[in-house]
């Protein structure tokens, strides 16, 4: 999948706190919730038991088997809140920072079928947060691009999305979070 890096800072908007309220249907995304902001060491824990359950759905023969184990799928659950393995360090590491995720997807990449065809985060941010998201999208070698004033963060890879959020992580400063 080709990506590119095309953000217009002049078109980001910025949701009212009505339009960020659970079950608003934040940018058509009828499940939307707002993701709140966790501290970074709990964060991290997240990313490393969501990179475990990756390697764990890529070994498998098939990763439904994974997927449907009842004691497992409480501890998906809860590690991952609802969202899709491989996009959920994305998404928090985005909240953390202060930005505002509001869809997401693995693209299906785990054999399961998939409102998008390949992994992706849409978030709203500010014109302060685009720099150090450009420098941790290159450092991914995912693409970004805005559109409708909100930004999507993509990949063919889903190792690619997981490691933007590495890159986020490591530039957590840069956002004026340390």
């Amino acid at each position: 999948m080709k990506t590119s890096i095309k953000i217009d800072k002049k078109h980001l908007r910025w949701p009212s706190p009505a339009e960020m309220e659970d079950d608003s249907g934040l940018g058509g995304n009828l499940s939307y919730y707002r993701v709140g902001k966790l501290p970074w060491r709990e964060i991290e824990e997240i990313m490393r038991w969501e990179e475990e359950l990756v390697n764990e759905l890529d070994a498998a023969e098939d990763p439904n088997d994974v997927m449907d184990d009842d004691e497992r799928d409480i501890e998906f659950a809860e590690m991952l809140g609802g969202l899709d393995p491989g996009v959920t360090g994305a998404v928090l590491c985005l909240a953390a920072v202060g930005c505002v995720p509001f869809a997401s997807c693995n693209g299906g990449v785990f054999g399961d079928t998939h409102h998008e065809t390949h992994p992706l985060v849409v978030f709203f941010c500010k014109a302060a947060h685009v720099d150090p998201l450009i420098d941790a999208a290159k450092a991914a070698g995912i693409g970004l691009e805005s559109e409708e004033g909100h930004v999507m963060a993509y990949a063919g890879d889903i190792r690619l999305i997981m490691k933007f959020a590495h890159a986020i992580v490591e530039r957590k400063g840069r956002f004026g979070h340390p």
